[in-house]
């Protein structure tokens, strides 16, 4: 049997017919309930910390899956790409490469 994050990589159509149709009241649920909205599962703690290195916080958002943070970050305070450096290397006989990077795409071509 498949969990939630294994299907949404088959199919991700279930998220969008998941979302509530009216917000989602909290009240009503137990104490217990309550008190792990916004906290990351034990699974995805390695994860969280991860993003959290990469100067990624919570923006007061919950998943819709887990009830766990969401997390945002501006793109040019992400670490990984503030402390992104171009540099020219010297080829050693390999055949060269012209390299095309962007943000979302990261493209080689061999010429």
């Amino acid at each position: 049997m498949f969990n939630n994050n294994e299907i949404s990589y088959i199919n991700n159509s279930f998220i969008a017919e998941s979302i509530p149709k009216h917000p989602f009241l909290v009240s009503p649920l137990n104490r217990s309930a309550q008190r792990i909205i916004g906290i990351p599962n034990d699974n995805a703690v390695p994860a969280f910390k991860m993003m959290e290195s990469q100067n990624f916080k919570p923006n007061g958002l919950v998943d819709i899956i887990d009830a766990g943070p969401c997390l945002d970050c501006k793109l040019n305070e992400i670490k990984t790409i503030k402390n992104n450096q171009s540099v020219k290397i010297k080829s050693f006989g390999l055949p060269e490469k012209a390299i095309q990077r962007s943000y979302f795409k990261y493209r080689s071509k061999r010429i």
